[in-house]
């Protein structure tokens, strides 16, 4: 049976994004769609209805009162959101390191891997796919757990072990999403041949290194076993 590469409390780190400055903004949001929405309803109804000046003194009373809702509503579904959003991550993870088989099941040459290391596996720039990286005498091997959707449920092969290199690298991402986070993470670039894989890791730095020990340690063994 594989060993966790890292212990648990590793993933247990403060968010990165600005969650009050991205609330405003959603609420922001939300109070112009609000506002313009409930107006131009207003403003169709009262034209339909023909009717009366003093209906139509309310018209900004209504359209500001939709605003203000909106402001309200956006920020606190944000906030609600990413609560929502950590405690999900929290319980996969936890499902993940208690080896529950129905959130990510042993691969079926699970004895060929030592160690395993939750990550994402970066699809495009703003997109990633949860999962295990496990690490064995034959390379590396991605394996998406089950709550991602079924095409990206293949798992993602980096080998062989004597190919891989391993480096830290700038996360590149739009300026909103740069606007929103106090710090975007580096990645961490696998390769192996013609294989390229980009993952998400706490401390990718630190995290790095260890992948590095070991994969020495497993070569070093391969070598002794010859």
């Amino acid at each position: 049976m594989s060993t966790n590469l890292l212990p648990r409390e590793a993933y247990s780190e403060k968010p990165v994004m600005r969650t009050v400055l991205f609330a405003i903004i959603a609420g922001l949001l939300f109070a112009v769609a609000f506002g313009f929405l409930f107006g131009v309803i207003a403003y169709v109804t009262l034209r339909i209805l023909r009717a009366e000046s003093v209906f139509w003194q309310g018209l900004w009373v209504l359209v500001i009162g939709s605003a203000l809702g909106g402001l309200f509503f956006g920020s606190f579904y944000f906030i609600w959101m990413r609560v929502f959003v950590r405690r999900k991550t929290s319980d996969i993870l936890d499902k993940i390191y208690s080896r529950d088989p129905q959130m990510a099941p042993p691969p079926e040459n699970d004895e060929d891997f030592r160690y395993r290391l939750p990550a994402g596996y970066l699809i495009t720039p703003h997109m990633n796919v949860g999962g295990i990286l496990y690490l064995g005498k034959s390379g590396l091997m991605f394996q998406p757990h089950k709550i991602n959707l079924a095409k990206y449920s293949s798992p993602i092969l980096l080998n062989p072990l004597a190919t891989v290199k391993l480096s830290v690298v700038p996360h590149k991402v739009n300026p909103f999403l740069r606007l929103a986070a106090k710090s975007v993470p580096p990645m961490i670039t696998v390769t192996a041949r013609s294989n390229t894989g980009n993952f998400l890791v706490p401390e990718p730095a630190k995290t790095c290194r260890a992948i590095e020990q070991s994969i020495a340690e497993l070569l070093s063994e391969a070598l002794d076993g010859l």
